[in-house]
């Protein structure tokens, strides 16, 4: 059984309100499996194809040229993945809130990716003690952090199974860099549910439609955002 990327696309950062001008190279992400390291892309650059991945464990690895902030979320729908793709605001991707990461032990010691429509995971570096990554590896402003997948835990079934195992056809990565300023934005789902017409529209719609937010105002304090990448793992 193998493990095949077939779409990954990228998002143009200009185009996105909410992106700090502070940027210094974008992200780059790659996969690591069988000692054999593929590119997947980087946030400005075009998409490539990756192919002949076995269904077992491997290695995210993320070149940062900031210090490292990343949420990453993985879902087994294309909701997220598609309105992070729709260069949706990144303050209406409610998975990506402050408050909805998953807490994880430091230096990835469970190997675990959490499946969820209304999370993310929060992956930093602050020293060699205090970080999500397996490892970091710092070479003058590059920060080259790894982080191995061993087993996929679902969030509604609170089941961890080791990825050889996993029934999921196809899972949709949805992976934002910030830095570490804040700005802070109330929200009014309903004023954009009273506007059919907005790229936001049917992505809130979702989400309230499947309780994952309610329609109240709501008020939160957001990392700026320096960058996305969006890809899909589709298994045979």
């Amino acid at each position: 059984m193998k493990l095949i990327i077939n779409t990954i696309i990228i998002i143009s950062l200009v185009s996105v309100p909410g992106f700090s001008d502070n940027i210094k190279k974008p992200m780059e992400v790659y996969i690591i499996q069988d000692g054999k390291e593929m590119k997947v892309s980087s946030s400005r650059d075009k998409a490539s194809l990756v192919s002949n991945i076995s269904k077992k464990e491997f290695s995210l690895k993320f070149v940062l040229y900031n210090k490292p902030y990343i949420k990453v979320n993985v879902s087994d729908n294309s909701y997220i993945y598609n309105a992070a793709l729709n260069n949706i605001d990144q303050v209406y991707l409610f998975p990506f809130f402050t408050g909805c990461s998953f807490a994880e032990n430091n230096l990835n010691k469970d190997k675990d990716c959490i499946l969820s429509n209304d999370a993310n995971h929060f992956w930093y570096y602050e020293n060699k003690t205090d970080s999500r990554f397996d490892s970091v590896k710092i070479e003058g402003d590059k920060y080259i952090c790894i982080r191995t997948i061993k087993n996929i835990y679902n969030r509604e079934t609170k089941e961890a199974v080791n990825i050889s195992k996993i029934k999921n056809k196809e899972l949709y990565f949805t992976i934002l860099e910030y830095n570490n300023r804040e700005f802070n934005k109330t929200i009014n789902w309903g004023d954009i549910l009273n506007d059919p017409a907005s790229k936001h529209y049917s992505f809130i719609k979702w989400g309230l439609d499947n309780d994952l937010i309610d329609s109240s105002t709501y008020e939160e304090d957001f990392f700026e955002e320096l960058g996305r990448v969006c890809f899909i793992v589709k298994f045979k």
